[in-house]
């Protein structure tokens, strides 16, 4: 790795530059997140990179708590094994450039995230770098205390669309109150936090993206400070997907033409008995977040909210026991990720 005497101020600047325009897309899992990425990503100038998933894999692996990165060997640890996780994750980016960027940005954790935003977008030649992984909603907090001009932009979508389209694609259970819990954590970061950070965060529905495009987009353009694009309203015919091709069963969509189909679907595809536990779970969150309750009911659905919550309780550990068995299987081997579209 190149010595932090001898890399050069350019790379130093570069890091300082990401961290001035930085900015997250943040939300529950299957509201548009991914969408707005697209959207975005259609302009040249800004890249953002595949789910890094990044602050939420110290927290899981607890690296902070044992590595100390003023320390030369642990420094360079840490730096091979931020590169590593992203590779399995799918990301495309250059070890040597990372390490070149590590050398250059402070020796902290988020000092190595923002080195990594650095190496991933140079070949893109992008002036603008953002970052979007559902799981980095419950980091909002500390994310905005580590980098204090970094904006937030959060995607709500109506929860009974969001349930539905997460059980029918898979993300981890076809359970309700799993997929409502998640829902909820959303809504609570933009309780605690939207007020707090003032013109840094920007509420964006899912509805207003897809049925008045151009002008949403022009909110979050005069939110970030940039130009509007007739490529970001054409987003599906974008050169980079920006998720890593094994992502593509749930994030296919990106790659179309906007639709507006999938707003009133839930009425149609959602049980009645389901929506009835998405709103008794919920309660206020759907009304603070701009939606109205769906008026379904069903005999005993705070027992019903119960039992699903214990049953995804054990299917949670179930699923990791089988990720443990697989992994010691495997032989301890790196491979590829394999996990919920929300792990980590």
């Amino acid at each position: 790795m190149t010595s932090a005497t001898t890399t050069s101020t350019s790379d130093a600047d570069r890091i300082r530059d990401i961290e001035r325009g930085l900015f997250f897309i943040v939300g529950c899992g299957r509201s548009g997140t991914t969408l707005l990425q697209s959207m975005l990503l259609s302009d040249p100038s800004i890249i953002l990179p595949p789910e890094t998933k990044y602050f939420a894999a110290l927290e899981a692996r607890g690296w902070k708590q044992r590595f100390d990165l003023a320390t030369d060997s642990d420094f360079e640890t840490a730096v091979r094994l931020v590169w590593e996780d992203q590779a399995r994750r799918g990301l495309d980016c250059d070890r040597a450039t990372f390490e070149r960027f590590a050398s250059a940005a402070e020796r902290t954790w988020d000092g190595l995230f923002l080195a990594y935003l650095a190496a991933y977008a140079e070949p893109s030649g992008a002036t603008r770098v953002g970052e979007k992984s559902p799981v980095h909603t419950h980091h909002v907090g500390e994310l905005s205390a580590f980098y204090p001009e970094a904006k937030f932009i959060h995607i709500v979508r109506d929860p009974r669309a969001v349930v539905l389209s997460r059980i029918k694609a898979g993300f981890g259970s076809n359970l309700v109150e799993p997929n409502v819990h998640r829902w909820a954590r959303a809504a609570e970061m933009h309780r605690d936090h939207a007020e707090r950070l003032g013109n840094r965060y920007l509420l964006v529905s899912y509805e207003d993206l897809v049925t008045d495009q151009r002008a949403t987009l022009q909110s979050v353009c005069d939110f970030l400070g940039i130009e509007l694009t007739d490529a970001m309203l054409e987003h599906h015919k974008r050169g980079k997907k920006g998720f890593p091709e094994r992502s593509s069963d749930w994030m296919e969509n990106t790659t179309k033409p906007v639709f507006t189909s999938s707003i009133e679907k839930w009425k149609q595809e959602l049980k009645p008995a389901h929506a009835a536990m998405i709103d008794a779970a919920l309660g206020e969150h759907v009304a603070r977040m701009g939606y109205e309750p769906s008026g379904s009911t069903v005999p005993m659905v705070g027992l019903r909210l119960t039992l699903s919550r214990l049953a995804g309780k054990i299917e949670s550990l179930a699923g990791k026991a089988k990720r443990a068995a697989m992994f010691v299987l495997r032989g301890f081997k790196r491979t590829p990720i394999q996990e919920h579209p929300e792990a980590d």
